[in-house]
């Protein structure tokens, strides 16, 4: 009996103070963006995780069921940025993330791309991070404003090909890059609730870019702590 006592005094603690860390990933406004000589993906990160005891995770279902969900308790935003050539994959991460939705449009010029996120300023990439035009810049930049607001894929022009979200790509998509080929393979399971990409250089090397999980899920302390940490 006293055992049982103990047991059940261990539980009711155990329900009150052990932690469950769930995290759930979110990709978005992803561009493929490539000409003859390098690749570049760009991709609206975000990782968010809870932190719940049992209880926690218990009674918040109640608030949940009235449409009042809890507001999580960490959040990881960010821009990142894969160039891709025949040999090298570089991986940037442009951080903390400036806009909420990430960038509406890319349109390359020449050896620039250009960045729109719906605001007065337009921004560049600058080899590791966007960083925005100056006002001589902008005015002396002659793009069609119809361009800003342009959601259609295109290949070859002026050099240039793109292609929005991954999720739109076939499940194995090949590129050349300085005449060698370079694929990108998607993988889907659950379609709409877990994505991963992987990529295959001329030589053999595969890599995998990107693993989204959109619904929240048990890890581990130690997996929220590195998974939400600032990169």
């Amino acid at each position: 009996m006293l055992a049982a006592v103990l047991c059940l005094i261990i539980l009711v603690i155990a329900f009150f103070r052990w932690e469950l860390h769930l995290v759930a990933d979110d990709a978005r406004e992803d561009v493929l963006l490539w000409n003859s000589r390098e690749a570049y993906l760009f991709v609206g990160w975000g990782r968010s995780g809870y932190r719940f005891t049992c209880a926690e995770y218990l009674f918040s279902h109640i608030p949940a069921y009235f449409g009042i969900p809890r507001t999580v308790d960490d959040n990881r935003l960010s821009m990142q940025v894969f160039r891709i050539t025949p040999t090298a994959i570089e991986r940037h991460v442009a951080d903390p993330y400036q806009m909420y939705r990430g960038f509406l449009v890319y349109v390359p010029r020449g050896n620039t791309i250009y960045a729109y996120d719906g605001g007065a300023m337009l921004w560049k990439w600058a080899g590791t991070d966007f960083e925005t035009l100056t006002v001589k810049e902008q005015q002396k930049l002659t793009i069609d404003p119809s361009l800003f607001s342009s959601q259609e894929d295109y290949t070859d022009v002026d050099g240039w090909s793109l292609r929005r979200s991954l999720t739109r790509l076939p499940p194995e998509f090949k590129i050349e890059l300085q005449g060698k080929p370079v694929t990108f393979f998607t993988k889907q399971n659950n379609p709409g609730k877990e994505l991963s990409l992987e990529l295959r250089l001329p030589g053999g090397t595969s890599q995998k870019l990107l693993h989204v999980k959109h619904n929240f899920h048990l890890v581990s302390k130690s997996e929220y702590d590195y998974m939400l940490k600032k990169p």
